[in-house]
């Protein structure tokens, strides 16, 4: 009985002890894998972030890439580029783009003609390339503020997609725009050009009259024609015939007067007719009316 109870005691004991370690094994696998569990919630995790960052760094490369292609916001012709590759960009402008689309002519226009000028006058537009050519035009900006003393001279580029002529010259009179003198104060204007013509190209030199008056199927005649009575009314003198002696017969019809350019002045009246020669006074140092014109490229409001 004492010899069974002994080994009944080790055996429990022994039992005893290998469930204690059955279950500190037990306890040392679920540790295990609880820190192998983590770890691998800590490994997916990382790569996940380091996915994420690889990600954005690849985004951030994308907009680099993006940024270092320059693209138009125009279309047009490129005149001046000023980098080259391989260059570092410090800011500045990298090309110029114009839009030969639609041109502009600037003109300066002195202080004493400047008021007669509105936005959306018409003006004639004629270039050395173009001839005769006379292009429809129209005002669409006028300086607020005085340029300076003198004529300048200057161009529009394509913020605005407009670009600009040099003007070389401006004539004109009660119809037209007046030049403007070397030492009156003067005012930018600009005439956009609304006739398409494929013969413009950008820095043509331009000549114009902005149109401030205008009628339509009345006759005129030579502004020194128009003569003045004493008592403020006009006429001219028509021409009945023409003598031996190489003068001529004359007769005064009386005419009503309305606008007048720097060479032509429109009439009206009963005995005024289409056709009539009239006389032109021969005034000390005028030149003939069709050496005016001619010197000014009959850009006078005719």
């Amino acid at each position: 009985m004492d010899s069974a109870k002994t080994t009944m005691d080790r055996n429990e004991k022994t039992y005893t002890n290998l469930r204690d370690n059955r279950e500190d094994t037990i306890r040392r696998i679920n540790d295990t894998y609880q820190d192998q569990l983590d770890n691998y919630n800590d490994t997916m995790e990382s790569v996940a972030d380091a996915g994420d960052n690889q990600r954005d760094q690849i985004e951030r490369l994308e907009e680099q890439i993006d940024s270092a292609t320059v693209t138009a916001p125009i279309s047009g012709i490129v005149t001046a580029v000023n980098v080259e590759a391989g260059d570092d960009y410090n800011g500045g402008i990298i090309v110029m783009i114009k839009n030969v689309d639609m041109f502009n002519v600037t003109t300066e226009i002195d202080e004493y003609d400047i008021n007669k000028i509105q936005v959306g006058q018409t003006a004639v537009i004629r270039t050395n390339a173009t001839g005769d050519l006379e292009l429809s035009g129209t005002v669409t900006e006028i300086a607020p503020e005085a340029t300076g003393s003198s004529p300048v001279l200057s161009g529009s580029s394509s913020g605005s997609s407009g670009f600009s002529f040099d003007m070389s010259s401006l004539m004109g009179g009660s119809t037209s725009s007046g030049s403007s003198g070397s030492g009156d104060v003067t005012y930018t204007v600009t005439i956009r050009v609304d006739t398409p013509c494929d013969q413009l190209k950008i820095g043509m030199t331009a000549k114009l009259s902005i149109i401030l008056q205008q009628s339509s199927d009345v006759l005129s005649v030579a502004f020194n024609a128009l003569q003045q009575e004493d008592d403020g009314t006009y006429y001219v003198e028509a021409v009945q015939s023409e003598n031996e002696d190489g003068t001529y017969t004359t007769k005064k019809i009386t005419v009503n007067k309305g606008i007048e350019s720097d060479y032509y002045v429109e009439v009206s009246g009963s005995g005024i007719e289409e056709g009539l020669k009239i006389l032109v006074p021969q005034t000390e140092g005028s030149n003939r009316l069709e050496d005016l014109i001619n010197s000014s490229g009959a850009m006078g409001g005719v």
